[in-house]
């Protein structure tokens, strides 16, 4: 039954909790009717990668069957096909809605209240029958039918995924990126004033001075070579969000956190250097520096969402995200003293997500996340 470009007629996208109520009974319907259905209780297998799998299911399939229900649209894995079968062009939507109403999902989602779905209390006979006639097409189509009259969501889909203009109120902000473009250079500049450069003025008021990258290296390798117990602590900060700890610093920031070393300065392309060294004479050694980026940000807008008619969803990727990196060497009296080797960074995740709220006519920046 399937098209040669794909291996499946339909894709069953539903939460766990759904499958014993409806989505068992659906597939084996479907199943029964000749149709080639993808589902995941037939599909998985054990010690295969449950994402891979699914993946590949969603690419191969002609049309994705939705079926929205209260677990569905709490879950983050669902949401995640749902977006995906929207931003296919060749793939339809078939919307089923059980144990929710049409009045839930408009109110998450208002371009669905143009969108004709099926309500699975009418019986599974009845969404069989309806599943079947819009893949099959044995329905001759009338000559003037609107858009809510058709099972798949065709061009509300593509207003899903913040390609097409459903509403016209949609098509000033998308014409004109300027809101955008001012939150993220606003951001940008208001980082490196504040974050930044307070950093390096306070290292300076300290007592900090420009210093080079070979001399930061020579103090690094006679901490690293001093024999004694040691403790590593690591910190990343954006500004409004503080990741601690090797373990989540590293994959927040998608680098090798080891890689972070004066020899490499920091991945730095001629970074400016400061050093605050302890007096002489002091009882325990305590060294301070700062690696600063020289670069400018440079950034990219990855995605544009509209999940409503007043949210603006935009996904910005960054280059040179690191900005600032502070080091702190504590060095141990003798063997059985401790070292210690902390990290502070200041700089951008690789990609934030920044929220805009509509208020009247105008888009306003509302967070970043």
């Amino acid at each position: 039954m399937a098209s040669p470009s794909y291996q499946y007629d339909v894709f069953v996208s539903h939460a766990v909790e759904d499958k014993i109520s409806i989505a068992n009974e659906l597939a084996d319907r479907l199943q029964k009717t000749g149709l080639k259905v993808w589902y995941s209780g037939n599909e998985l297998i054990i010690g295969k990668s449950i994402e891979e799998t699914i993946n590949k299911g969603l690419a191969q399939s002609r049309f994705g069957i939705v079926i929205l229900s209260p677990t569905y649209l709490s879950k983050d894995w669902t949401i995640r096909e749902f977006y995906w079968l929207i931003n296919q062009n060749k793939n339809t939507i078939l919307p089923i809605l059980h144990n929710i109403t049409l009045k839930e999902i408009v109110d998450k989602y208002p371009f669905m209240a143009d969108v004709y779905c099926i309500h699975s209390d009418k019986g599974m006979d009845y969404v069989v029958d309806a599943i079947t006639t819009r893949i099959k097409g044995d329905t001759p189509e009338p000559k003037k039918r609107k858009l809510s009259h058709y099972l798949g969501v065709g061009m509300v889909a593509l207003a899903l995924s913040g390609t097409y203009p459903i509403y016209k109120q949609f098509q000033p902000a998308r014409s004109s990126a300027t809101p955008i473009e001012t939150a993220i250079q606003n951001r940008i500049a208001d980082f490196e004033k504040s974050v930044v450069k307070t950093s390096v003025d306070e290292l300076t008021m300290a007592g900090a001075t420009p210093s080079s990258t070979g001399k930061i290296d020579t103090l690094f390798t006679s901490y690293v070579n001093l024999k004694a117990h040691f403790r590593n602590e690591y910190e990343f900060f954006n500004g409004f969000t503080r990741v601690r700890f090797k373990k989540n610093v590293g994959p927040a920031l998608r680098i090798e956190i080891d890689s972070l070393v004066p020899i490499t300065h920091y991945k730095f392309n001629s970074p400016k250097v400061y050093l605050l060294d302890a007096p002489k004479g002091s009882a325990s050694r305590e060294v301070k520096y700062a690696f600063i980026c020289p670069d400018a940000v440079t950034y990219s807008q990855k995605q544009v969402r509209y999940p409503d008619e007043n949210t603006c969803l935009v996904t910005v990727a960054y280059d040179h995200y690191i900005r600032y990196i502070e080091v702190k060497l504590t060095f141990a009296s003798n063997k059985e003293g401790t070292k210690k080797h902390q990290m502070a960074i200041l700089g951008f995740l690789p990609e934030e997500e920044y929220v805009f709220h509509k208020t009247g006519d105008e888009w306003k920046l509302a967070e970043i996340k």
